[in-house]
């Protein structure tokens, strides 16, 4: 019977190996295993100048900008070992004694080493297992344990098809994270481009800049020089309104060249007002009712949980801390996933605790009647799963406190939105009427029959930032029978306000960098 030495990324999933497999050591189908770990990643590049030949090394230390771009074919990509401060005792520590320690311990008869680190989209965990691997010079078999999060039946999954990736090279997660890895490294050149620039205007600071900070701050930069070029044009055109409210208006493609907007500046109010001496109350024409329906939203990665909760005060950096802990207490999925939909495997495996977790968010079981897999949110084809509740289920909200001060706001999004895929659609009526005198002026709303997702959660309005999107006080109330003309002033569009799908999509870029930021680390 084979032996192997299985090998995680913390403690705490060693820990739950421990649960999974029945103990440290042991024997699980058709081996005999010992578990151990690292403490993430224990090996790092040196520095430029330390990769390079002797000749070379003054230039590759040098920041000035003369010795910029760098050859990375200059490089050896040599790893040394990380040393920082325990932050408990204040003393400089080094991971050498933690690779010491697997090196003593794989001298032992094992068969094979198992990599069972995390399995991230980014190949990280697969990097920093080869990492430790290189530098204890193991040269037998490797297999490789990919698990969709860490639940007991995860983990007994993985084990039962490990997969060999002996040759490194032939691994394309290794491939992957080391590519990653190095154009990090490749990407300290904009810090050094940045600071030089930074100090030639007097500011003394290190300008610390990489491939994901530097689209952020051009996105920033972006959004600022748009908001402090904006001039502010008013205009007037003429709507109409009925009694109840619902606002008749003329479609315009974009903002320029529109021949009723009025907006010369003394004049603009003048010429509107004489434009609408030529329209009078009109009846309201061709009411039509279409009753329509709509599915539930995408379910949730973590930078899309993340851009929720920031206007809530919580940072990325806070959000991801928080679920990591959650996570390793199963209470949540998997975090690093790009997925935005289940397995069926996965989707199965939910469903028993359904009624428990909606009891935990204060949602009402017999909403939930949509039980089987819809083929938009449960697909074959996936890796982790879109973010949900875990397979432990908290008996409150409040029992979240001790992972952080997010832990009860994520639980109940990620929670609510998962089980919002398993209510009804929405069902709504869809109004159009025009005016019978003047059958361009058209309007659109939509009242709502049946809300059923959206009495779960709403996935629309939890991304809303402000408040002139909110659905119109009009909308459930009855069309016309007469609307009268008005004078509407309006603006250009400040970007400083921007529309909701632009603002959501700008800020959603942002925390999705700043998430992906925090992985790294």
């Amino acid at each position: 019977m084979p032996k192997y030495l299985i090998l995680t990324e913390k403690p705490s999933a060693a820990a739950n190996f421990v649960k999974a497999l029945g103990g440290q050591t042991g024997t699980f189908g058709t081996f005999t295993y010992k578990i151990t770990h690292l403490r993430g990643h224990v090996m790092t590049l040196k520095d430029p100048e330390a990769m390079v030949s002797e000749d070379l090394k003054k230039q590759y230390k040098s920041w000035q900008i003369k010795h910029l771009p760098w050859q990375l074919s200059d490089f050896s990509w040599a790893r040394t070992y990380i040393r920082q401060r325990n932050m408990r005792t204040g003393k400089i520590e080094s991971t050498k004694k933690l690779v010491d320690e697997l090196k003593k311990e794989s001298q032992t008869d094992y068969d094979a080493i198992v990599i069972a680190t995390d399995t991230d989209p980014s190949g990280e965990g697969e990097l920093l297992a080869w990492e430790a691997l290189e530098d204890i010079k193991w040269h037998g078999v490797v297999l490789r344990a990919n698990f969709m999060d860490e639940s007991s039946h995860g983990i007994q999954t993985a084990m039962k098809n490990l997969r060999d990736v002996s040759d490194k090279h032939q691994d394309g997660d290794y491939i992957k994270g080391e590519s990653r890895n190095r154009w990090d490294f490749a990407s300290m050149q904009l810090t050094r481009i940045a600071t030089t620039a930074a100090k030639k205007q007097g500011y003394k600071v290190v300008a610390r800049e990489g491939r994901l900070k530097s689209v952020i701050i051009w996105q920033i930069y972006a959004q600022l020089e748009a908001i402090k070029q904006y001039i502010k044009k008013p205009y007037f055109e003429v709507k109409f309104k009925d009694p109840a409210g619902h606002v008749f208006s003329r479609a315009v493609s974009n903002d320029e060249n529109i021949p009723w907007r009025f907006a010369t500046k003394a004049q603009a109010q003048a010429q509107a007002q004489n434009d609408m001496m030529q329209y009078h109350d009109s009846a309201i024409n061709n009411e039509k009712h279409q009753t329509r329906q709509q599915i539930p939203g995408k379910l949730l990665d973590l930078a899309g949980l993340a851009a929720i909760l920031a206007p809530r005060g919580f940072s990325s950096k806070e959000v991801l801390s928080t679920y990591q802990k959650m996570y390793e207490a199963q209470i949540v999925s998997y975090p690093r996933t790009e997925d935005k939909t289940v397995t069926p495997e996965q989707f199965n495996e939910l469903l028993p605790k359904i009624d428990q977790i909606a009891k935990v968010v204060n949602v009402d079981p017999q909403l939930l009647t949509h039980r089987q897999p819809r083929s938009t949110h449960v697909k074959a084809k996936g890796a982790h799963g879109a973010n949900r509740p875990g397979e432990s289920v908290p008996t409150s909200l409040t029992d979240l406190s001790k992972f952080g001060t997010s832990a009860q706001a994520i639980y109940e999004i990620v929670a609510k939105n998962y089980l919002a895929m398993l209510a009804e659609d929405y069902v709504y009526d869809h109004v159009t009427a025009d005016l019978k005198d003047y059958p361009t002026f058209k309007t659109a709303f939509n009242v709502p029959i049946e809300l059923n997702f959206k009495a779960v959660y709403d996935s629309q309005r939890a991304v809303k930032v402000d408040d002139e999107h909110d659905d119109d006080q009009a909308q459930g109330k009855q069309l016309g029978p007469m609307a009268g003309p008005y004078l509407y002033e309006g603006a250009n569009k400040n970007h400083k306000h921007r529309q909701q799908s632009g603002l959501w999509h700008f800020w959603k870029s942002i925390m999705l960098a700043l998430v992906r930021l925090e992985y790294q680390h």
